[in-house]
């Protein structure tokens, strides 16, 4: 139903250099999100279950409201997050839940240092690219709007770890617990991975 069940375990022990983009640097590798984990790393999705009423908001609304704290821990990348959408008249159908949205989850042994948004080709080096981030980091976002058709709804974001947010309220036929939903993109391209001594 949705990818929150994706999770990206890394074989950290088996990579080569012809398996993914890596630079040493301060006792950790920056590794390339792409090449590591597929051009789909960056985006999930959630779909909240339908808790109330029919399936169908009928074009009333809905009112959607969210609330998204993505973190990138020594462990992982994840976002925790929330979502409701509720019709604006009778039956009030509605859609409500949360979870947690893993984009990264490291093997025991491994941690991760530094993030950034993408890596280039330096002097025959992979190095990162604009702002390094340090580990921990996090990033809490609130979304409240009312839905008025049956497009995808993009919000501004203008984070350093998320790179988008959209919601699908309403559309076409049924929607709670089947279409309505909310799509995280991260903004993080590069992590700098250690592995912890013995």
């Amino acid at each position: 139903m949705c990818k929150s069940t994706f999770i990206a375990s890394l074989a950290l022990l088996t990579l080569s250099t012809s398996q993914a983009a890596f630079s040493q640097q301060n006792d950790c590798e920056w590794q390339s999100a792409n090449l590591m984990l597929g051009p789909n790393y960056h985006t999930q999705e959630y779909i909240p279950p339908h808790t109330r009423g029919d399936a169908d908001f009928m074009g009333h609304g809905p009112n959607v409201s969210a609330s998204l704290n993505f973190q990138v821990q020594p462990r992982g990348i994840y976002a925790e997050v929330w979502m409701k959408a509720e019709e604006t008249k009778k039956d009030w159908t509605t859609a409500e839940g949360r979870t947690t949205l893993w984009f990264l989850r490291l093997n025991e042994g491994w941690v991760i240092q530094k993030v950034a948004e993408q890596l280039i080709l330096f002097n025959g080096n992979f190095v990162p690219n604009g702002k390094v981030l340090s580990v921990p980091s996090s990033s809490f976002l609130n979304f409240s709007y009312r839905d008025n058709n049956h497009d995808i709804d993009v919000m501004d974001v203008g984070d350093d770890l998320v790179s988008s947010v959209q919601f699908v309220g309403d559309i076409r036929g049924d929607d709670a617990g089947i279409k309505t939903k909310i799509i995280v993109g991260s903004k993080i391209g590069a992590f700098c991975i250690a592995r912890l001594s013995n």
